[in-house]
């Protein structure tokens, strides 16, 4: 998850280079104004990191950790999954969810002029997803598929402490974040624009393959991908929708008045 920061940070850092401090239109993203949240986000982020790297290794020390027979069906039936190819995939994917936004902010005139508020925002949504799902992987210690599929020869062994990080998977959530975020913002600034509907059959397909590689390399389960899923994918719808500019507009014509009410 380290080298995806990493990624991030340039990717972040161009965009601020590019973003020219246009003037905000469709979103009401100020750093003074919202600072506190910026704040709070990167405090549970960073407090993530720093929780990950002060817990110990594990050492499974019970069958029961490990038995797969307590596994649903579904997670059940892909133990014994280990694809080397999958996995180097599933990192290619989460890096063009990535570069979703920006990618956006190159191809969109509209984009360009809100970028600053995009990077920003984007920023601050991205520190909530991505602290969220540390803590959840280091809190829950859920072994790995292939943790399962060792059985008890991993019994009384000190294991990575990535090996029990498997509940939610962080490739698809990041990558449901990123590209559902890019899909809400290049809607939301290009309402009647008709490539909307396959920007998001992108945004969908994009974690939805992420998610898949990830099974099939072994490192997650399907209930691990799905919930990363749905997370990551609401955070990144949500975040630009809390930001947008509401307005209520009144204009009077000579046949009446005319009321428009932007949520």
């Amino acid at each position: 998850m380290i080298t995806n920061d990493r990624v991030l940070l340039v990717v972040i850092l161009t965009l601020l280079w590019l973003s020219g401090f246009g003037q905000e239109k469709i979103y009401d993203y100020s750093f003074r104004k919202h600072q506190p949240y910026f704040y709070a986000a990167f405090a549970l982020w960073a407090g993530s990191r720093i929780h990950a790297w002060e817990t110990p290794a594990e050492v499974l020390d019970e069958f029961a950790e490990i038995d797969r027979s307590r596994l649903w069906q579904l997670d059940r039936k892909i133990v014994g999954l280990n694809s080397s190819q999958a996995d180097r995939l599933s990192d290619a994917t989460l890096y063009v969810s990535i570069a979703a936004p920006f990618i956006l902010t190159l191809a969109s005139k509209a984009a360009r002029k809100e970028s600053l508020s995009i990077v920003l925002m984007g920023l601050q949504g991205y520190f909530m997803e991505s602290g969220l799902n540390q803590f959840c992987k280091t809190l829950g210690e859920r072994p790995r598929p292939y943790i399962y599929d060792r059985g008890r020869d991993v019994l009384d062994q000190t294991i990575s402490k990535n090996s029990t990080a498997s509940f939610y998977s962080g490739h698809t959530s990041s990558s449901a974040y990123f590209s559902f975020f890019a899909a809400k913002v290049f809607q939301d600034l290009n309402p009647q624009s008709k490539w909307n509907k396959f920007v998001w059959m992108a945004a969908i397909a994009l974690p939805a393959t992420t998610g898949y590689l990830r099974v099939r390399a072994g490192k997650h389960f399907p209930t691990d991908v799905i919930t990363g899923f749905i997370i990551g994918g609401g955070i990144g719808i949500l975040t630009p929708s809390v930001f947008q500019n509401k307005r209520i507009g009144v204009a009077v014509f000579s046949n009446g008045l005319n009321l428009s009410l932007k949520l």
